[in-house]
C-alpha cells in the first residue's frame, strides 16, 4: 500500500502598511513662503507671509530674536495674530495696528520633531514710516510784502520718520 502525502506550503506574504504618523514622507519641513523685508505706515496693518510644507514642530515668530509664542493667538501681544489655517499650513503674521514697537526683525521658526530638522525663515525687516506733521511757514499764515520785493520764507514740517528731507528752491509768485 501506497500512502501519498501532500504537504501544503501555505506562504503568508504580510504586506506592510504605512501609517501615517504625522511625520512628512520626505523627512523635511520646507517654507513654500518667507516673509520678506516690508514697509508700513504707522497705523496700518501689515501681514508677513510665513506658509510651511510637511509641518510637524512647533512654530512660533520672533521679533528682533525674541520667541512672540506658538499659539495662533499671541495673547501677550494683541496686536498680534497668525491667521491662515493649520490644513494649509498658513501661519502668516498679521500686526495690526503697526506702531513704531514694531520697526523690527522678524522671523517665522519652526522646531525639529524626531529625526525631523527644525528650520528658520529669512530675517525680514519691518520698516514703519511716520507721517510728517503738515509744512508750516515760520513767519506765519501771512506774509506781506511790496511788489516787485523778494522775500525770504522759511518751512517747518515736524516729526516724520525717516526725517523730511528739505529742498531749496527759489519760485516767483505772479498775481
Amino acid at each position: 500500500m501506497v500512502i501519498v502525502v501532500i504537504v501544503v506550503a501555505v506562504v503568508v506574504i504580510v504586506v506592510g502598511q504605512q501609517v501615517d504618523s504625522g511625520v512628512p514622507s520626505d523627512g523635511e519641513q520646507r517654507f513654500a513662503n518667507q516673509p520678506s523685508p516690508q514697509t508700513a505706515v504707522i497705523g496700518s496693518t501689515v501681514v508677513l507671509p510665513c506658509r510651511i510644507i510637511n509641518k510637524v514642530g512647533t512654530l512660533q515668530w520672533t521679533r528682533d530674536e525674541f520667541g512672540l509664542g506658538n499659539e495662533r493667538e499671541l495673547f501677550d501681544y494683541k496686536r498680534y495674530t497668525m491667521i491662515g489655517s493649520d490644513e494649509e499650513g498658513d501661519y502668516s503674521l498679521r500686526i495690526s495696528p503697526v506702531t513704531l514697537e514694531d520697526d523690527a526683525y522678524f522671523q517665522c521658526q519652526v522646531t525639529g520633531y524626531q529625526d525631523i530638522p527644525g528650520v528658520r525663515s529669512q530675517t525680514a525687516k519691518l520698516t514703519v514710516y511716520v507721517p510728517p506733521a503738515p509744512p508750516e511757514i515760520q513767519q506765519g499764515p501771512v506774509v506781506t510784502t511790496k511788489s516787485g520785493a523778494g522775500v525770504q520764507l522759511t518751512c517747518m514740517s515736524r516729526g516724520g520718520k525717516p526725517a523730511a528731507e528739505y529742498l531749496s528752491a527759489t519760485s516767483k509768485i505772479s498775481r
